[in-house]
Parts: structure tokens; C-alpha cells; sequence
């Protein structure tokens, strides 16, 4: 590429906002198979044909039955009416569509059931953003675009999301899966002033404060191999948008489209891509990392991790010190801190049973025999950043809780950004408890209770990481059977985890997994609470016999839960059988030749 010359070179550094020095541009062309130039216009075009992914049998299925199993979790929840005044039929449809997409960011709120495609197609982050990350599902006609350009064809169709065959509706689970990609996209862009919607408002709306993402068909209908492309700093420019090719990514898998729609939009930014240099354990380097562990960055392939971030180049070997959250600020603008910063300026919060009225900005004390419930949300839009909170109430018990975006469906399809955390000061500034999640992958702070004196004040800040307290162990060395972890009783079950009639087609679509439950005492009978439990399955929906389980913490009731991957099937025979590994806890040893280890569930 540095062929190319200064004068080319200094052209498309123009054309893509690209920051760096001409040479330092040219050896990344270079490195970077997928970054490519359109000769025409300069601009930067990032193909991602590494992107382009086969999900194993495995991962579709539970991707199906995550899709299925929003309706299984959710069936009693029902759209909340609008109160006041009467409005006109469009306000109403503008408000309830306003509440619905209100409702699916609640934090900790599973995804709605019974959506209409009318809904899905009219979802929106914040209504009030000037700027626009316009999700496009129903498909799109360009013409006389440098995209045409790319492809030498006058008009280039895109094909809608479709999964059954039917371009021309959408049947439940495709809903369920807009649902799904919209709140993931609007969880990763959630730190800035932007509205994701799924909304179209048209091409001449969008320019200098938009961009739009073509979601569905498949590469091969009119560009090649890849899972998605985009124009490197394209955001704003009228007829680049860019596309991400669902039938590549799979095909049609929710978690695998929403990485890939996060990724392109993030080109449109500015963002190149995140891989590592050549190194001791790999050589030739990657153009895109996998991550390290459960993580793994936005603007690398962040398919198979469970938590994935906008980074900063901070990983080992990384070759692109791209701070992606301070480039994307300067195409749109970042939220402001919301609550106070300090215990002094922390948001007073009211008494209420109502997650509404928790954002009350008055304190109000409270009797000692009372009982009562305060709430409020947020944005942690930078990082570090820490939010306080106060409330005052007489002497007992409290309980803290931190929720973020729930994942999708009954699945681990983690997408939520924010690992959060909370401190409880009293009034002195005294640390009371410091809550985290109770595990490597989980991002929010399950309910805590801890107790009080009386009348104190306490803060809870979020965005620290410290190791979460022991609730309910027995751990005063009282008695020396309580250094030991026994498990008392084992279950394995088989359950159907999905609504049967999700499809358009209304045929009953069978999904089995199978469900262990473990108790887990000491020896002298103590409930053991946060203590890790590893295991693994043998069962029909598993990759191979003794797959690895995701490692569970125990509650506090001593329990831990395990589910098997989900697979389809009609009901013939089969077995599930989980083994309990080990169980792990600081200062405590599992005794397995006291404990039930491994439970089976056979069927004919």
C-alpha cells in the first residue's frame, strides 16, 4: 500500500479520519487484509470477511431457545396504559411505543413478549438525541453510491431479516431477535447522546447526524465473503451505509448479528480494528483478537466471549491504541453525569414502592418500624465513573441491589457493558458493605442484606470491582466441621424451557434441556453461600460426554443451579447426567466422599 504514494495516502487519511502518521497508515493497510481503499472517493473500507461466522449446532440451538424462552419468562407481563387525558390515536400509538421501548431498557427488565413487527420496527434509545444509529431489518435499495461503485452494479438490493423463508413478514422469534440486536446495540452506544432506533427515517434525515445499518441476506448476493463492511468514517454521509450480513453471521444469530452491528457502526466512527502484534505464542499476529478469557473487544471478533467493550488498546499485544469511547465522542456527544459525584452531592432518594417515583430528589427519614423501597437508574457513561446515592432510615436490616441490561432470554447472552459494583458508606463516610457480582462473567449485584445502626445515611456507588461479601456462611470457627463443604442432596430434572407456539406457523417447536440442583451444606449443617461450584453434563444437547458446565455460584440458600445446552427434539429416550468436580471456597475444603456427586434423568 505504500505504493500508493503521499498524495493517495494523504487523501484517504483525510477521507477516514485516520490521526496518525502516512507511513504508520500504509503499514496498517498493509497488515490489515481487510482494510481496503476505494479508489474513487479515498475512503477506507473495512470488508471483515473474518467476521463472517458458522455458529455450531450448539450455539443456534440455544440461540432458538433463548428466543423462545423470552415469552416462557416473561408470559404475565403485560404493556402498561398510558394514564391521563385521552389522546389522539397517533399520540397514543407515539406513547405506548415510547413506553414499550422505556420498558425494554428498564435495567434488569427481561424483553417484552407479544410485540407486534409494527413495534419492533419503531423501537427507539432516546427519542430526544439529534443523532441517529438507525438499525434497518426490513431490507434496503441503494443506488448511485460509491457502494455501487464497490460492487459495479446500478442498484444493489438488500434482503430483509428473514429466518423462515417469508422475507415479507416477521414471524415471533425474528421479533423476539430485533428485540434482542436493538437493546444490545443500545446497551454498547449507550454512553453517548444517540438514538439506536429501528425507525426509518429516511436517507435526507439522517445525513450529517446519522447512519444507518442494513441488517440481513448474505454477503455472497452482491459483495463476497464477509460478515459485514462498512466505510471508515462514514457516519453522517449520505448513501454509505453500512451492512451487516445475517445469513453470514450463523446464519441469523442474535448474539452474533448484534457484535457485528456494534462493530460496522463503529467503523462508520472511526474505529479501526482491534488485533494483536506478532508475539511469543503467536507469531504472525491477528488482525482481530478473540479477547482474552470471558472478554474480548467490540472492534476485535467478539463472537464467543461472554462480556464485550469499546476498549482502549489496554490488552497484551494489542496493535490498535484507539481510545474507541473518545473517538466515537467526537461524532456523538457523551452523556453527562447524571447523579451526584461525591457522598456530599450524592441524589437523594425517597421512600416508594414504585421504581418511578424512586427518582424523587427530596430525602424523607423514615420511622425505625417502617419498611421501605428506594430506586433509581442511570448511565455510567465514563469510565471510573462512580454514582452516589443517598436515603435516610432508622435502625434494621437493608438490602442493596445493582441491575444492568438483562441478558437474552434464558441463555448467558450477556449484554451488558457495565460490570457494576456498590459501596455502602454510612454517614461518617465509613464503608457498611462492598457488593460485586458474585461471579467471573455476571454483571450485576444480586440483593444484599447487611445491617445498620440507627438513623444512619447511606451512599451505594456503582463501577468498582472488589471481591463480593460471604452472606449466610457459617465461618465463625466455632466448630471445626464448618471448614468443610458437604453437598446434602442432588437433583437432575428435564425441562421444556420454551413457549411451544413461538413460530408464525403455530407447529409445536420442542425444545428439551435438562435442569441439576445442588445443595451444598457444611458438615455441621451450615447454609454454604458464593461458594463455586464446577460440574459437567452428559447430555443429548451437549457437544461431547462430559462437556464443562459454566461454572455456579451457590445462593443463599446453599443451592446452585445448572442447565444443560438446549436441543430439539420429539420426546425419545435419552438421559442427562451432571458430576459435581469440585467445590471451591476460601478456607474451606469439599469432602466429595460425604457428598452426592452425580445424578442422572432418564426417559423413555
Amino acid at each position: 500500500m505504500a505504493a500508493l504514494g503521499t498524495q493517495q495516502l494523504s487523501l484517504i487519511r483525510s477521507s477516514s479520519g485516520y490521526t496518525g502518521e502516512l507511513p504508520a497508515l500504509a503499514a496498517l493497510l498493509d497488515a490489515d487484509d481487510d482494510l481496503g481503499v476505494e479508489q474513487a472517493s479515498g475512503h477506507l473500507v473495512c470488508q471483515c470477511s473474518r467476521l463472517k461466522a458458522q455458529a455450531t449446532p450448539q450455539q443456534q440451538a440455544a440461540a432458538r431457545a433463548a428466543a423462545d424462552g423470552v415469552a416462557a419468562a416473561v408470559a404475565a407481563q403485560q404493556l402498561i396504559p398510558a394514564a391521563g387525558a385521552v389522546p389522539s390515536q397517533q399520540q397514543q400509538q407515539q406513547q405506548q411505543q415510547q413506553q414499550v421501548s422505556a420498558m425494554l431498557l428498564a435495567p434488569g427488565a427481561p424483553d417484552l413478549v407479544g410485540l407486534t413487527a409494527e413495534q419492533a420496527l419503531s423501537l427507539s434509545s432516546r427519542p430526544s438525541a439529534k443523532s441517529k444509529l438507525v438499525l434497518d431489518f426490513d431490507g434496503h435499495v441503494l443506488e448511485g453510491s460509491p457502494w455501487n461503485e464497490v460492487a459495479k452494479r446500478d442498484r444493489l438490493v438488500s434482503a430483509a431479516y428473514d429466518k423462515d423463508g417469508d422475507p415479507n413478514s416477521f414471524n415471533a422469534e425474528e421479533i423476539a431477535d430485533i428485540v434482542a440486536i436493538w437493546r444490545a446495540v443500545a446497551e454498547d452506544y449507550a454512553a453517548f447522546d444517540v438514538d439506536v432506533t429501528t425507525a426509518d427515517p429516511g436517507d435526507a434525515a439522517l445525513e450529517g447526524i446519522g447512519q444507518r445499518a442494513v441488517i440481513g441476506g448474505a454477503a455472497g448476493d452482491w459483495y463476497g465473503v464477509a460478515g459485514g463492511i462498512a466505510f471508515v468514517n462514514s457516519f453522517g454521509k449520505r448513501g454509505l451505509p453500512c451492512f451487516i450480513f445475517s445469513l453470514s453471521l450463523g446464519p441469523n444469530n442474535p448474539k452474533f448479528i448484534w457484535e457485528a452491528v456494534s462493530h460496522e457502526l463503529g467503523h462508520t466512527l472511526g474505529l479501526l480494528h482491534d488485533g494483536i502484534v506478532p508475539n511469543p505464542g503467536n507469531p504472525n499476529g491477528l488482525s482481530y483478537t478473540t479477547g482474552q478469557g470471558l472478554w474480548a473487544p467490540i472492534m476485535g471478533m467478539s463472537y464467543y466471549a461472554e462480556v464485550t467493550q469499546f476498549d482502549a488498546g489496554q490488552f497484551p499485544f494489542s496493535n490498535n491504541q484507539q481510545d474507541d469511547l473518545a473517538v466515537i465522542a467526537t461524532k456523538l456527544p457523551r452523556l453527562p453525569q447524571q447523579h451526584g459525584s461525591s457522598i456530599s452531592a450524592a441524589t437523594p432518594l425517597a421512600p416508594s414502592t414504585s421504581r418511578a417515583s424512586g427518582m424523587a430528589t427530596t430525602a424523607v427519614r423514615v420511622a425505625a418500624s417502617s419498611t421501605f423501597t428506594v430506586s433509581s437508574s442511570g448511565i455510567l457513561s465514563s469510565t471510573g465513573q462512580r454514582d452516589f446515592f443517598s436515603f435516610e432510615a432508622g435502625a434494621g436490616l437493608a438490602s442493596v441491589a445493582v441491575a444492568v441490561t438483562a441478558p437474552f432470554g434464558v441463555g448467558a447472552f450477556t449484554r451488558a457493558n457495565l460490570k457494576a459494583a456498590a459501596t455502602v458508606y454510612d454517614a461518617s463516610g465509613a464503608v457498611l458493605a462492598t457488593l460485586t457480582p458474585p461471579k467471573a462473567f455476571a454483571m450485576a449485584v444480586p440483593e444484599s442484606t447487611f445491617a445498620e445502626g440507627a438513623e444512619k445515611s447511606q451512599s451505594c456507588s456503582g463501577g468498582e470491582c472488589l471481591q463480593p461479601p460471604t452472606v449466610g456462611n457459617s465461618d465463625d470457627g466455632a466448630d471445626p466441621s464448618d471448614s468443610v463443604m458437604v453437598i446434602t442432596a442432588m437433583k437432575v430434572t428435564r425441562e421444556v424451557p420454551v413457549n411451544p407456539n413461538s413460530r408464525a406457523t403455530g407447529r409445536a417447536v420442542q425444545y428439551y434441556r435438562c435442569k441439576a440442583i445442588i445443595t451444598l451444606r457444611t458438615a455441621s449443617g451450615g447454609v454454604m453461600a458464593n461458594a463455586t461450584v464446577t460440574g459437567t453434563w452428559s447430555a443429548p444437547g451437549e457437544v461431547a460426554p462430559d462437556a464443562a458446565a459454566t461454572p455456579a455460584d451457590t445462593r443463599r440458600s446453599g443451592q446452585a443451579v445448572f442447565w444443560s445446552q438446549a436441543w430439539r427434539a420429539a420426546g425419545a429416550a435419552g438421559l442427562c447426567e451432571f458430576t459435581v468436580r469440585d467445590v471451591q471456597f476460601t478456607g474451606k475444603t469439599f469432602d466429595r466422599s460425604a457428598s452426592f456427586t452425580s445424578s442422572a434423568n432418564n426417559w423413555d
